[in-house]
């Protein structure tokens, strides 16, 4: 599963200086996540391409055999 190879972003103690989170820095961890592991990048875009043409070819399956059989 991909998303078990996500890396948890640094939380700072309570005595330390909070971090602000913002919708900016989230996607900028991200991308850099995403640069550095490959994997990734391969099950977010192969494996839903592969599972696209496999549920379309069983659509188009189905309905020939519904209309010819």
């Amino acid at each position: 599963i991909p998303c078990c190879m996500f890396k948890e972003p640094l939380i700072k103690d309570e005595n330390k200086r909070k971090e602000k989170v913002s919708i900016k820095m989230h996607f900028r961890i991200c991308y850099e996540i995403l640069k550095t592991n490959k994997k990734i990048i391969k099950g977010i875009v192969y494996f839903p391409l592969v599972f696209t043409f496999h549920t379309v070819v069983y659509f188009y399956g189905q309905q020939y055999t519904y209309e010819y059989c």
